[in-house]
């Protein structure tokens, strides 16, 4: 038995060895990280871009199967006035409106109630800091 350790790159050919620098390695992340971002931007942004394409065309054009459906011939607004113009179409866009404003409301002033009273130095469960259980964490005076 030998005095001295075996050296790690004994046990484990190639472990001392230096396989590439710290700065390729990250450009090689960085590039790699760009190109999947790009992946899903492209797969992300597609199916709004075609809704988009697909408004500014007219029935006909929908409905013909020749030619790319990404090209847009004959652009029209059409749809859109047809879309405007009608009052059911209205009517839904303002329930949309009043139910989105309602639930921001409610739900901002529930989140304000909560807020004041967490910041006001009332808790709702245990105080990790003191460990103690129903205690402030402005003051230490009990509840009640």
């Amino acid at each position: 038995m030998s005095a001295s350790a075996a050296r790690p790159s004994d046990v484990l050919p190639g472990l001392g060895r230096k396989i590439g620098s710290l700065r390729q390695e990250r450009r090689w992340a960085l590039i790699t990280a760009y190109i999947s971002l790009v992946v899903a931007a492209i797969v992300m942004l597609a199916p709004p871009f075609y809704m988009l394409i697909t408004s500014l065309k007219t029935s006909a054009e929908i409905s013909n199967p020749v030619g790319t459906p990404w090209i847009v011939r004959d652009p029209t607004l059409a749809n859109y006035t047809a879309l405007i113009s009608d009052p059911m179409f209205r009517g839904f866009f303002w329930n949309s409106i009043i139910v989105t404003v309602l639930v921001v409301a409610v739900a901002a002033s529930g989140s304000h109630i909560a807020a004041m009273g967490r910041f006001n130095g009332y808790d709702t469960g245990p105080d990790e800091s003191n460990g103690r259980a129903g205690r402030s964490t402005l003051n230490d005076a009990p509840y009640g």
